[in-house]
């Protein structure tokens, strides 16, 4: 019933909508798979559940509504393991908040395992709340964060850490509240953080990353635009990053025809109709997460209503964004939506929902300056031929080292989502 309901929506806000409804009824037959020992199944059913916007939406193009007999099979069993031998560089951690406690499925091409943690998901959502408040302040005592992250690295990565390998890209699968926890910052019992290990990049999961385009190396030949927006909100408290122009341009010259547009020239008009053409889009200035309103903040007013004018989800869902491979969102919380919660509103969401392969969004509020300082490094080390997630953890490694940005607060409020 939970399926054909999906059938007959036809916006992708209503598909996700319903897969917070339907949450119950997919994680639930996960539950019952796993306690009956069947591994794969219960991994099948979790990804089937956490893929449900992206399956409706291939199946629904150009039609209204899916005719049953038109359904895809939930017991197809080639969908996993026509996957796994491709997985040979890479391991998957995914995690199932479950009706009754948290499983943990990890599978690469040496096939798939599960450990089913008894722990009380509330309980489990009051300390990844507890440990996420910690991160993002940078002002929080690091012995309390130190051992909130080792309590929750025994739970999400020591159950499971003889399947890891430092030479292979940690690929983090999650839905709920776990979505927003930095993983990157969880501590073993020696005193190191999970990022030390190895690159980690957090996806959306098989049936989001089989619509994103296909990769193509990111080098200074690819066509960029760099937006520098000086778009600022007084009265809501965001003032004018002084440092955004010469920030831009910095960025842009590490490309050979890079598009900039700063200042005056970062409308929506320009920047809408500028994306299109861009491989790489690097946007540095403001962004707006309110309990009604999330985007990125650029030059202009709404005529009608005086609010600033943003690049939002919505925008960027209705642009044709096939030629994108990178999306750069320095500003605060860009990977968070509405009310500052991860999903259909969010920047990077839409981004990836778009089938860019590649984003590198924020947690939280950032530091203009080490945001700046952030970006210059993860582009040299880009550009000289690091993947989008080594990149973004060998910046973040530097970080670590320096003690004035020591406090994950600095080093982990950037992240890789997407593709490996």
């Amino acid at each position: 019933m939970a399926e054909k309901n999906l059938a007959s929506l036809t916006s992708e806000a209503n598909r996700t909508s319903w897969s917070k409804d339907a949450a119950p009824v997919y994680l639930g037959l996960a539950e019952a798979e796993l306690v009956q020992g069947r591994e794969q199944e219960s991994l099948d059913m979790f990804e089937w559940y956490l893929g449900a916007p992206q399956r409706a939406g291939i199946r629904g193009r150009g039609t209204s509504k899916a005719a049953p007999e038109q359904l895809p099979s939930l017991s197809d069993p080639a969908r996993l393991p026509a996957r796994l031998p491709l997985l040979s560089n890479q391991t998957v951690l995914a995690y199932g908040v479950l009706p009754d406690g948290l499983a943990i499925w990890v599978y690469d091409n040496r096939g798939v395992s599960a450990k089913w943690i008894a722990k009380s998901p509330q309980e489990l959502q009051d300390l990844a709340a507890v440990f996420y408040a910690q991160c993002s302040g940078p002002s929080s005592e690091l012995s309390a964060l130190h051992r909130d992250s080792q309590t929750l690295y025994s739970l999400l990565i020591a159950p499971v850490e003889q399947r890891l390998d430092p030479k292979r890209t940690l690929v983090i699968e999650t839905e709920g509240f776990l979505a927003r926890l930095p993983f990157e910052v969880l501590m073993d019992a020696s005193g190191h953080y999970l990022i030390e290990r190895g690159p980690i990049v957090h996806s959306p999961g098989p049936y989001a990353e089989a619509r994103m385009h296909p990769d193509t190396a990111i080098s200074p030949d690819l066509p960029a635009l760099v937006v520098g927006s000086a778009a600022s909100s007084p009265d809501t408290g965001l003032f004018v990053i002084p440092d955004v122009p010469a920030g831009a341009d910095t960025v842009a010259s590490g490309f050979h025809s890079p598009r900039v547009l700063k200042g005056a020239e970062a409308t929506l008009r320009a920047v809408s109709r500028a994306l299109p053409a861009a491989a790489v889009f690097h946007f540095a200035g403001h962004a707006i997460t309110t309990s009604s309103h999330t985007g990125l903040m650029l030059e202009g007013r709404d005529a009608r209503t005086g609010a600033p004018l943003l690049l939002d989800a919505t925008v960027l869902r209705n642009l044709n964004l096939q030629n994108m491979q990178l999306a750069v969102l320095a500003a605060c919380s860009t990977d968070s939506g509405e009310g500052g919660a991860r999903g259909f509103d969010s920047v990077a969401e839409a981004l990836q929902t778009s089938g860019v392969p590649h984003v590198v969004a924020s947690r939280w509020t950032v530091d203009s300056v080490e945001a700046r300082a952030f970006v210059d490094n993860f582009y040299s080390a880009l550009l000289s031929g690091q993947p989008v997630s080594n990149a973004t953890r060998l910046t973040s490694q530097k970080m670590l080292l320096n003690p004035r940005t020591a406090h994950p607060y600095y080093w982990a409020a950037f992240a890789a989502y997407g593709r490996p």
